[in-house]
């Protein structure tokens, strides 16, 4: 009588498996010693400058109106430069540079930056209500810096000036 060497075989993928298990266990253990480890600096800074912004967007003002149709108060665009100050190297060179496209002092920025948002995400405000030839002198080399932008912010017009202000309300800067 034949017996069968059922367990025997069995047996044997059972081994095998084990093996394949614990070679592909140490395969994934390696690699993520390899992620965490040694590379984790270089994959901690790409996480870093890979991020969200936080863009502030006011709600609009409309235009108020008399009875006849004529605007009592309006909105006008007014332009902003703002940097987020960790996306601009610190650099001597770089300050120079930025300083001379929006004509200030580079201690001048450098001290804005460091006064401004703690919010490292939060652009920093460097020149308030620019005219239209500086706006076209930074939109022109602002590729040269990164994170320099301009923001377009809406100022309010009285008409009248303080005329019916109590009723009309009135708006300045934040």
């Amino acid at each position: 009588m034949r017996r069968s060497n059922f367990n025997g075989g069995m047996g044997k993928k059972v081994t095998v498996s084990v093996y394949i298990v614990t070679i592909i266990f140490v395969v994934l253990t390696i690699r993520l010693w390899d992620l965490q480890v040694i590379k984790g600096s270089k994959y901690g800074e790409m996480a870093e400058n890979n991020r969200l912004r936080v863009v502030k967007v006011p709600a609009p003002r409309g235009i108020i109106y008399d009875r006849d149709k004529i605007p009592l108060v309006r909105n006008i665009p007014s332009f902003d430069i703002s940097v987020a100050g960790n996306d601009l190297p610190g650099n001597d060179d770089t300050m120079v540079a930025l300083g001379k496209l929006i004509g200030l002092e580079p201690d001048k920025i450098r001290s804005l930056i460091e006064n401004g948002s703690k919010n490292p995400l939060e652009p920093v405000k460097l020149k308030k209500g620019i005219s239209f030839r500086e706006l076209a002198i930074v939109e022109a080399g602002k590729t040269d810096f990164p994170g320099l932008q301009v923001d377009v912010v809406v100022d309010r017009e009285y008409i009248y000036g303080e005329f019916a202000s109590h009723i009309i309300g009135y708006l300045g800067r934040l």
